[in-house]
């Protein structure tokens, strides 16, 4: 799905703010929705365009830090905590520099879009 296309959808979904801050999104066709079939919208919008069911080890990081701006253009995929963090503090240790501005630029590219069946 393009950035456009899972923007629309999520503003025809039900959604609320959880405890830690994040939006929690009514998808309870979602394999990994809680028992009240909600998800949250930052992972959501990430499998809708890589196309996939993300695993629970991968990590989303919000590149401005709001957890309320879930567009793709925002977000970040990581396989681990530990690669998540790493990335944190190379940004902490030493700004943005050219290799992590890449690396920001350049994240979505190894990942196929494609349709995933629950949307």
């Amino acid at each position: 799905m393009t950035p456009t296309e899972i923007n629309t959808l999520f503003l025809e979904k039900i959604r609320k703010i959880n405890k830690q801050g994040y939006i929690l999104i009514y998808v309870p066709e979602h394999p990994n929705s809680n028992s009240q079939g909600y998800y949250l919208e930052h992972r959501y919008a990430v499998e809708l365009f890589i196309g996939r069911i993300l695993t629970k080890k991968e990590v989303i990081h919000h590149l401005n830090s709001d957890k309320l701006d879930n567009c793709i253009e925002n977000l970040m995929l990581f396989k681990s905590q530990k690669e998540h963090k790493s990335f944190e503090n190379k940004i902490r240790q030493f700004g943005l520099t050219n290799p992590i501005k890449r690396q920001i630029s350049e994240r979505w590219n190894s990942y196929l879009v494609s349709n995933i069946p629950y949307h």
